[in-house]
């Protein structure tokens, strides 16, 4: 069981990146698991729960079981806290184990770091880091990944440990399809307001004009359209079509049905409960279809369309 870590300051971006190497590496097929390391009093449950009740009571240990998972709660009652190794004794067979915080132990670590924070880089002082994923420029002279370079961060880490892909599983919903490519940030609201005002300009007066003549003017007044154009519901993204009821919450594998649905070139049949349609953007949504679930999002194989999780409905 190969261990590595992701460590940095408060607010560097380390849960999310835990996160999305989650979501990455097992969309390629490998066991993850992680342990999270809380420098606070953290709690997993919440007052007023039968397990908290027992917990109160004064149980040692509390085992929560429900068809969906299972949980073990240890009290430690005074004992000391548990070091990074003990925890590990507690974790089944995976292929990676991604530890958040544990900073001082001495697995290797990919420190998470942002400019923004004005702190110095964890990596000149700890020899356990290996290389440093950023937002901005960091001074070190270990390898630096872009921090929001998910997949190539996830490279790096197994190319570390000399651990290979697994046979490409389904993936994991993201159901975002405003997901913003890596080394792309959002622009503050004041900002992008700014950008707006700067670009105004005002209207001077009022003139009726030809519909021909209107390139680049400004109505004074609402116009409304005699007919919806589209004049149906159409896809937003491209993807697959399928009936949301048909769906569970795990692992989904679909037949796909013979055709496609394009702009422009609408699929005339109707699409079973069970089954999907490849869709494109601008498409016409076909009878039998209330969702559409990314492209990004699914994995091919042979005639059956495949994903792992629920799909939101009507998305």
């Amino acid at each position: 069981m190969k261990v590595f870590g992701i460590t940095g300051w408060k607010n560097g971006g380390k849960t999310g990146l835990v996160e999305r190497l989650v979501s990455e590496m097992t969309g390629r097929g490998l066991v993850v698991s992680t342990i999270k390391h809380a420098h606070h009093v953290a709690d997993v449950d919440h007052e007023g729960t039968d397990t908290y009740r027992h917990r109160a009571a004064g149980a040692k240990q509390v085992i929560l079981a429900s068809p969906m998972r299972w949980a073990k709660m240890n009290e430690l009652r005074g004992d000391e806290e548990p070091e990074l190794t003990d925890l590990l004794e507690q974790i089944d067979a995976a292929d990676v184990v991604i530890v958040e915080g544990f900073k001082s132990a001495s697995h290797p670590k990919l420190e998470a770091f942002r400019e923004a924070n004005g702190k110095s880089p964890l990596a000149n002082q700890n020899g356990s880091i290996v290389g440093v994923a950023a937002k901005g420029t960091v001074d070190v002279s270990l390898p630096v990944l872009h921090l929001d370079d998910t997949s190539g961060i996830a490279d790096f880490i197994l190319d570390f440990l000399e651990i290979g892909a697994a046979k490409e599983q389904p993936k994991k919903l993201r159901n975002d399809c405003f997901a913003l490519p890596p080394g792309v940030d959002w622009v503050p609201v004041d900002e992008a307001l700014t950008r707006l005002r700067n670009s105004l300009q005002p209207v001077a007066s009022v003139e009726t004009i030809p519909v021909a003549a209107s390139a680049r003017r400004v109505l004074a007044s609402d116009v409304v359209a005699v007919r919806s154009n589209p004049p149906a519901p159409n896809s937003a993204v491209d993807g697959y079509g399928l009936a949301f009821d048909a769906l569970n919450d795990t692992l989904n594998i679909l037949p796909l049905v013979d055709g496609r649905a394009a702009a422009g070139v609408p699929f005339s049949g109707k699409i079973a409960k069970g089954k999907a349609i490849r869709i494109l953007t601008g498409a016409i949504v076909p009878d039998g279809v209330d969702t559409v679930v990314l492209e990004e999002d699914v994995t091919l194989d042979g005639g059956n369309v495949c994903f792992d999780g629920l799909v939101k409905k009507g998305s």
